[in-house]
């Protein structure tokens, strides 16, 4: 995360310089964007650990157990202050929505497939192609299954006969 941030420092303190690289423009927003994405990730993460230390501050009430919780505290605290101080320097919180309206149709389709991956479990090949959802979709054609007919064996869904069935 800081590695990143430091190069997006130094990419913006060139930008400064010359307006005119549309390179340099494209670099800045993918590390924006990578940048953006790793501070939602660790903050995420750093939730699931809060959570689990006062867990397990309910759990023992211990003298050791207290310090080693006090510690995970005051970590946490160090981490969520990083984080903030990061946001502000890449331009506070209103850069994220400008990160995501940057999202090619091919991405925006990667993450809602990510999403919702029983949403292509329907889509025949053809369909599949034409939202670019899979760039080889051939290979749903060149393969066949055992006891369904060729047109059945082109969706992704689980319409053919089990082979139990088949006997």
């Amino acid at each position: 995360m800081d590695s990143l941030f430091r190069l997006l420092v130094h990419d913006q303190s060139l930008l400064q310089e010359d307006h005119s690289d549309p390179k340099l423009l494209d670099t800045i927003n993918y590390h924006k964007r990578d940048l953006v994405t790793i501070l939602e990730t660790v903050k995420w993460q750093l939730e699931d650990f809060e959570r689990a230390v006062n867990a397990s501050a309910l759990a023992d009430k211990s003298r050791l157990k207290e310090e080693v919780i006090a510690r995970h505290r005051q970590f946490i605290k160090a981490i969520k202050e990083h984080i903030k101080l990061i946001e502000e320097r890449i331009e506070g919180p209103s850069m994220r929505k400008n990160s995501w309206v940057n999202l090619n149709d091919q991405d925006m389709d990667g993450l809602a497939l990510f999403l919702d991956p029983t949403s292509a479990l329907s889509l025949t090949g053809d369909e599949i192609v034409e939202q670019g959802r899979i760039e080889k979709a051939s290979i749903f054609y060149n393969q066949s299954t055992p006891g369904c007919s060729s047109q059945e064996s082109r969706t992704l869904a689980n319409s053919c006969p089990e082979k139990g069935d088949l006997d």
